[in-house]
Order: structure tokens, then sequence, then C-alpha cells
């Protein structure tokens, strides 16, 4: 297995790129090291840099769930921006659950965002906008 961390600089355009890998057995296929290196055949993978990445997750007390006001669960929408980039007018949209009740709902970072809730409580939309 083989695992890269890689950084693209602001100018990098947002099309896949392709990206190949070889291994390769340097010391060959004797005990003593002493024949040619064994190469392995290419492979390659695309790979598409993004601004932005979303995740959305929801967390219960105990990792478990119960049915019920008595068992409230965390909502969350977590975006990633990517450094050295700026974005503007962002929006996440959400339809939540129709068996989810919201009791309270907040934007935490950064705070300056703009919640909207619409619909029918269960079966709200969610949106929250930055500009």
């Amino acid at each position: 297995m083989l695992e890269l961390t890689l950084k693209v600089n602001s100018l990098t355009p947002l099309n896949p790129h392709e990206l190949r890998c070889r291994g390769i057995f340097n010391y060959g296929n004797d005990p003593s090291g002493q024949s040619v290196p064994i190469v392995g055949t290419s492979q390659a993978v695309s790979v598409t840099p993004s601004l932005l990445t979303v995740r959305k997750s929801i967390t219960y007390a105990e990792n478990e769930t119960a049915t019920g006001p008595s068992f409230p669960g965390t909502w969350s929408l977590t975006g990633n921006i990517a450094r050295e980039a700026t974005l503007q007018n962002i929006t996440f949209t959400d339809q939540l659950p129709d068996n989810f009740h919201v009791t309270s709902a907040t934007v935490v970072r950064p705070a300056n965002g703009v919640l909207n809730l619409s619909g029918s409580n269960p079966g709200y939309s969610l949106t929250v906008t930055w500009d």
C-alpha cells in the first residue's frame, strides 16, 4: 500500500491529474542481491483536486440511538476548505430526514453564516450561507 499527501499550489487547475507509480525491489531475486532489480507494473490513478470537501455526520450519546425526545443527537455538516484557497458566496444545503425533529440549530465557525430552516418540523431543509 502506498499513501501520499500531495500539495498543489493555488494555480493548479481543478481538472483530473494522472499519478503513476511503480514498485521496484532493488535487490533482485537472489539472496546475495547481485541480480538486477525486479520492476513491477506501472499503475495509474486519477486525482482531482478540490477547493472544498463536505462531511455529514450524526453523533449520539455512547454511539447508540433510541427514539424520542429524551435521546437527542447532533447532526453536523463540516466543510474543509483547501489551504491557500479563498472562497466566496458559499452555501450548504441539506434535507434533514423526516424522522428528525429539530430542537435548535447554530452556525459554529465562521460564526457569520446565515442559517435558514425551511419546511415543517420534521422534514426541514437546512441552508447555511456565507458571503
